[in-house]
């Protein structure tokens, strides 16, 4: 049960992908606990700031993923929900080795994360499903934190809602068309991806952001291997502001972990140094080498590895 001691409810809303509503899950003091632990995070790695792709030494700042992320490692809230998605997922005992910390996201007005897979690219052998020991993103959990006046959605652009019969489908073009009509994208520019993303959000399967309500999605096959139709992204924010977060269970452990059960942070002079940089000058933009990872805003962090 949740901290409001109704018992969970798993409704199943698509076959492919694999996509569940998940009833009385969090509830919402929860909600705003995540929130306030994000906005109190002094750490610059792990506060609030712009949310990067890539894992490790090749994550970077995106412009097609525009919102602010903080990463909840430790709180009690945090360790309650984490340990909640394993009950529920049925993977017990609980290993905090098997899952990252909860990643507490911010969009504000049109920030948005353009479609894309959980489940890592398997270059490295370890993280290979199909290989003896090898582990990667096996399903993810969708926390919304907030209510939101317009857009915001998670849309899976490879399928349509099940209960939506085929002659109310609307095609890209023209869901872009009918939203253009009611005004909310004058500050959207035309042909870009946002615009496509907004017509498969008005188009396509999606979960409307609710406060203290969840979802829950698969990134694996049951033999192992992506689950190409997770594929799915973070809906432009067009009125409001959208507070939510994820957690990604994994099929195997991924991180080392300490005597005391959390996330071991002992640094290892095998990997590479995290770092934060910053700057108080207009104008500037961060380069390593001969890679540009665009320009730099005053007073917000860019996390690296």
């Amino acid at each position: 049960p949740t901290s409001n001691d109704l018992p969970i409810i798993v409704e199943s809303i698509n076959g492919a992908p694999r996509l569940f509503h998940l009833h009385n899950f969090i509830s919402e003091t929860e909600a705003e606990e995540l929130i306030e632990n994000a906005l109190s995070i002094k750490d610059p790695t792990n506060g609030l700031h712009r949310s990067t792709t890539g894992q490790k030494h090749e994550a970077q700042v995106d412009n097609r993923r525009t919102s602010d992320n903080a990463w909840d490692m430790r709180s009690e809230t945090a360790m309650k929900l984490k340990k909640r998605i394993f009950q529920l997922l049925g993977i017990q005992p609980f290993e905090n080795r098997w899952a990252d910390g909860i990643q507490v996201l911010r969009y504000q007005n049109l920030q948005a994360y353009n479609s894309h897979y959980d489940y890592l690219d398997h270059s490295e052998l370890r993280l290979d499903t199909k290989r003896e020991g090898g582990a990667n993103r096996f399903a993810t959990v969708l926390l919304y934190l907030s209510d939101v006046e317009e857009g915001g959605e998670t849309v899976f652009p490879k399928a349509y809602h099940p209960a939506l019969p085929s002659s109310e489908r609307l095609s890209i073009t023209e869901a872009i068309e009918k939203t253009r009509q009611t005004g909310l994208m004058e500050n959207v520019t035309e042909n870009s991806w946002e615009e496509k993303l907004i017509g498969e959000c008005r188009s396509k399967l999606s979960v409307k952001p609710k406060k203290a309500f969840a979802a829950l999605f698969y990134n694996q096959m049951p033999h192992g291997g992506q689950d190409d139709d997770s594929l799915h992204g973070g809906c432009p924010v067009l009125k409001g502001t959208k507070w939510a977060a994820n957690l990604w269970v994994w099929n195997g452990a991924v991180h080392p972990e300490s005597e005391d059960g959390f996330l071991d942070t002992e640094w290892d002079p095998e990997e590479p140094i995290q770092a934060e940089f910053y700057t108080t000058v207009e104008g500037y933009s961060l380069w390593w080498n001969e890679h540009g990872f665009g320009p730099m805003e005053l007073d917000r962090p860019i996390g690296m590895n």
